[in-house]
């Protein structure tokens, strides 16, 4: 079990580091007036590589050492599914998000069709917690997330813009790690801040 969680806080840690840098240098393109939202090429395919890798070579090494056999086919499968989720970290690099002063769309490699949600269609932001980093956004025509590393501060500008406080401040407020009592008072300078680098991107 010490090895276990030595192997998740070294993940853990590798993931704070990634986001750190990540989040504030999204990949982003214009195309009509709007952006287009995308991980920086290579990120995922060198994250799953890596962790397909290191877990490949933490299930060796549980195989054969000397644990009892339950505990060793126990890791084992535990690195196994590890190494699985790292390979479709690369397939998940694929993902792409635009957003405009009309609405937000998503296309997810996990299935053929997009979904795109106009502002005034959507009902709901949620923030998925420090563990999964990603936003929530429901709507009629359905729910796109968006992971803080493909969006960055980028999409949180066009949140605070195009949505009302009561759908947006707590996920934006969430995500930023701000307390309970400040929500009111970030949630204006962030409308504020927001509204002044789109306007200034638009004029580029």
């Amino acid at each position: 079990m010490a090895r276990h969680g030595i192997t998740i806080g070294v993940v853990e840690a590798i993931q704070r580091r990634v986001s750190e840098r990540v989040r504030k240098r999204v990949n982003v393109s214009r195309e009509e007036g709007g952006r287009i939202l995308r991980y920086p090429p290579g990120l995922f395919l060198v994250i799953g590589g890596v962790g397909f890798l290191l877990f490949l070579g933490l299930g060796l090494g549980f195989w054969v050492s000397d644990e009892p056999y339950g505990m060793k086919v126990f890791y084992c499968v535990q690195a196994a599914i590890f190494a699985v989720m790292s390979l479709a970290l690369i397939r998940e690099g694929r993902a792409v998000i635009w957003v405009d002063s009309v609405g937000v769309g998503a296309k997810s490699p996990w299935r053929w069709w997009s979904v795109e949600l106009r502002w005034e269609e959507v009902t709901e932001l949620r923030w998925g917690g420090r563990a999964l980093m990603w936003y929530r956004i429901k709507g009629v025509a359905g729910t796109i997330r968006v992971h803080a590393w493909l969006g960055g501060r980028l999409l949180e500008d066009y949140f605070a813009r195009h949505l009302s406080e009561e759908i947006a401040r707590e996920a934006i407020a969430e995500a930023n790690l701000v307390e309970r009592h400040k929500w009111r008072e970030f949630w204006r300078t962030r409308v504020d801040e927001a509204e002044e680098r789109i306007e200034d991107e638009l004029c580029q």
